[in-house]
């Protein structure tokens, strides 16, 4: 287990467990910043972090953006840089999108 620990860290710059939350976090923004976001949708996004202010801690941490300036769309930079089509392209060094936070 240790020898993970020291290989993700040394490939990654991060520890396995902030590298879980960094994932979590970014797939998160990209299913936000998406206009057609229905409220099932956000409510399953939701679900994945502790209560509202950890999703926002979160992703503000990771994106550098809150959930409601990640919708902005008056800042279509962002929301083109968080398109989900740009995270599929990456091929096998991207974790995998669960099925349940795909929208």
């Amino acid at each position: 287990m240790r020898q993970v620990q020291r290989l993700t860290e040394r490939y990654f710059g991060l520890a396995p467990r902030t590298l879980i939350r960094k994932y979590r976090a970014l797939r998160a923004a990209v299913l936000l910043s998406r206009p057609d976001l229905s409220d099932e949708d956000f409510a399953a996004i939701q679900d994945h972090f502790y209560d509202q202010p950890h999703m926002i801690r979160e992703i503000r941490m990771f994106a550098g953006r809150t959930p409601a300036r990640i919708a902005n769309p008056d800042m279509p930079f962002l929301s083109r840089f968080l398109d989900l089509r740009h995270f599929r392209d990456a091929g096998p060094r991207l974790a995998p999108i669960p099925d349940d936070l795909r929208a």
